[in-house]
């Protein structure tokens, strides 16, 4: 359930607080990981693997069991309304999450 969590709760840590902007926090999270791995991913350039996800920083939700792909019980942020949030998720190219 971190995963499912990590955005808002970074875009209300960081963006909202106004330590840093959007692009960064975006490059914390995909471009960042990707390097220290070692991984040729992270990155819209052209032929990179399309693996990517369609932020809405604007919308607001309530993490809970049921909302939640996690199979996971506990989660810290559950019951708590977050800013920030993923509509959809691509990987290689295809949906595989959201609307």
């Amino acid at each position: 359930a971190a995963l499912e969590t990590t955005f808002a709760a970074a875009y209300e840590a960081v963006v909202l607080a106004g330590a840093a902007e959007l692009p960064l926090l975006v490059a914390r999270l995909t471009t960042g990981p990707a390097r220290a791995l070692g991984l040729a991913a992270g990155s819209l350039r052209a032929g990179a693997p399309a693996d990517l996800a369609l932020l809405a920083p604007k919308a607001t939700w309530t993490p809970s069991a049921k909302t939640l792909f996690s199979r996971a019980a506990n989660n810290p942020l559950a019951g708590r309304k977050l800013t920030g949030g993923v509509v959809a998720t691509f990987v290689g190219g295809r949906q595989v999450h959201g609307a």
